[in-house]
């Protein structure tokens, strides 16, 4: 099971240590990158990461981790993950995005309806220009009655993505342990969001 600890920032963040692990980076690498904006609060990904000739920069579930081998601003931690050790760890995060999409998974329709803002969740997605990938941070209050995950969303007017495959729920916002960023009142500048 996830924890809030996966969410603890580092005061500096070591920018020639992340400098040192996007230099060494492959293309279909799995690895978790955690990042940190005031509009969605701190929020971790972990799937593969896969360099973009477009953006020309490697890409994890839409977010750019460097431009041109430098980290993105956003870009807190990223940790390079050794498919065998994630294999003895949990038997998921090593499998392939197919195995991942076809695991049965819990229906996000029983948790959803339960979440508010500040819930700290972990959700499971899959995208076929992604594969899967697993998001975990707070969830936001935005505009049209949607709950958002970093840019994904997990519902809108009540109902579950339509990419969202299964949500863990780690801790309740009540709980504190984790600074919770504003509900968002409108989208301004950062309209564009990753998963409708």
């Amino acid at each position: 099971m996830p924890s809030i600890s996966e969410l603890i920032i580092p005061s500096k963040r070591n920018v020639k240590g992340l400098t040192a692990s996007i230099a060494e980076l492959k293309s279909g690498e799995l690895v978790k990158a955690v990042f940190s904006t005031p509009r969605y609060g701190v929020v971790s990904i972990e799937g593969r990461a896969h360099f973009s000739k477009t953006t020309n920069s490697f890409m994890i579930a839409g977010r750019a981790l460097d431009a041109n081998l430098k980290p993105d601003k956003s870009l807190q931690l990223l940790e390079i993950i050794d498919p065998q050790a994630a294999l003895a760890d949990d038997g998921v995060a090593a499998l392939s995005d197919e195995e991942l999409a076809a695991l049965p998974s819990g229906d996000p329709a029983d948790v959803v309806p339960t979440l508010q803002h500040g819930d700290v969740i972990a959700a499971r997605y899959f995208e076929l220009a992604y594969g899967a990938f697993t998001v975990m941070g707070a969830c936001v209050a935005a505009p049209g009655s949607s709950l958002m995950l970093g840019t994904w969303f997990v519902s809108r007017n009540g109902v579950p993505a339509s990419r969202l495959n299964h949500v863990d729920v780690v801790a309740r916002a009540a709980d504190g342990e984790l600074r919770i960023p504003a509900a968002i009142s409108s989208w301004g500048e950062e309209s564009g969001s990753d998963e409708l």
